[in-house]
């Protein structure tokens, strides 16, 4: 029989730190293994050497509802990382998505339903998003897809239609984290609006300024439910793109005016949330820190001013702790 795969001290005896050195091919087929501990040490080397045979494994294991749910877990970080010619894989961790939690056949978001397994793939399908490299630009026919502009689409379209009324249990965690993975690919939109506009003026055109400043929060309307994203100029950037067939403006005036809209959306549909949370409190205010957390990242890049007096209020009891720390 072939040796299929080494490990070193697989039963965790000795305190030691190994490196082995095998083809991919054995990695894959330790990664098929049933030992938890083998798979993820499997994903771990796979990871440092992507390719499109790798890419495809670690997609048929996270398909795979007979798998322990860390290990595709795992490999949901692994795949909002990669990026490579011809395979981009924070776009196979949102059609991951929309296939698992979205209607069939279509991009309209199911009611949440949080069983142990699913409320962990669909937590940290969000929170793997959020390490997606935001500056990833590929070009398709003279199509250019940013993966910023996806992502931000993506969690603005959740954030505006989770409906968890008839779930048993609290979507504060989930949805907290849906707004703290807005704040890098927000932040990466404001900025390359920044740069290009600063090239623009030092070729001499002229642009319109853009006030992109929020000075009240606490004075932004609440967004009706039935309000379509087509409506805030979103349409030209629709949160799930079928194989990069879609096209995003090349023009820095529509990418500019994209650019306000995310941000302005964003924003509002985090206030809505946060004033739902003083109404129905979460557990310890989790949605209001990640409010917090989203607005202060903004606000340090220049996307946005606050106001001095909103944040001193909601340092004072009776906020909770996490909040006013």
């Amino acid at each position: 029989m072939p040796l299929l795969w080494i490990r070193v001290d697989p039963k965790g005896e000795h305190f030691l730190n190994s490196l082995v050195e095998q083809p991919d091919y054995m990695f894959i087929e330790q990664l098929l293994d049933k030992n938890v501990n083998g798979q993820i040490e499997a994903i771990d080397y796979l990871s440092k050497r992507p390719s499109i045979q790798i890419c495809e494994t670690f997609e048929r294991i996270l398909e795979n509802t007979q798998m322990f749910y860390r290990v595709r877990v795992r490999i949901l970080y692994v795949l909002a990382k990669i990026s490579l010619e011809n395979y981009i894989g924070f776009q196979r961790v949102i059609q991951f998505f929309i296939k698992k939690f979205c209607v069939q056949s279509s991009t309209v978001i199911k009611p949440n339903d949080f069983n142990f397994i699913n409320y962990f793939l669909q937590k940290n399908s969000i929170e793997a998003l959020s390490f997606t490299n935001p500056s990833i630009v590929k070009k398709y026919n003279g199509r250019t897809v940013r993966s910023a502009n996806i992502i931000c689409a993506f969690m603005i379209n959740i954030l505006r239609f989770n409906d968890n009324s008839m779930n048993s249990f609290s979507d504060s965690e989930y949805i907290s984290n849906v707004i703290k993975g807005l704040a890098r690919p927000l932040i990466e939109i404001s900025q390359r609006k920044v740069k290009e506009d600063n090239m623009m003026n030092e070729n001499g055109i002229k642009i319109e300024d853009n006030d992109n400043d929020i000075e009240d929060h606490d004075s932004i309307n609440m967004m009706n439910d039935s309000i379509k994203i087509e409506e805030h100029d979103l349409e030209d950037n629709p949160f799930f793109y079928d194989d990069l067939q879609n096209e995003e403006p090349s023009s820095s005036s529509s990418d500019s005016t994209n650019t306000l809209n995310y941000v302005d959306i964003a924003v509002k549909e985090v206030e809505r949330y946060r004033l739902l949370d003083m109404v129905f409190p979460s557990h310890e205010n989790k949605i209001t820190e990640s409010a917090l957390y989203l607005l202060g990242k903004l606000a340090i890049s220049n996307c946005i001013s606050l106001k001095k007096e909103t944040l001193l209020s909601l340092s004072e009891y009776p906020n909770a702790y996490s909040v006013r720390k």
